[in-house]
């Protein structure tokens, strides 16, 4: 049986999933109007859900 910490995580991890699905530009076409939401939630979710280091991420942003 699953532990509160281990569904929480398996549940981040679905959403993370669902937002991976969706576009990036809500007008596919002329790419100017962006998915907030979707650039909001995914990073979120893949941290949440142990799926994205956000410390290695941030570190290697400030390298560059």
């Amino acid at each position: 049986m699953m532990n509160k910490i281990e569904n929480q995580t398996k549940y981040y991890r679905i959403l993370a999933d669902y937002f991976k699905s969706k576009p990036l530009y809500l007008d596919q076409p002329t790419q100017k109007k962006p998915n907030i939401r979707k650039l909001v939630e995914q990073p979120w979710r893949l941290t949440k859900g142990e799926m994205w280091n956000l410390t290695f991420n941030h570190k290697k942003i400030k390298e560059t």
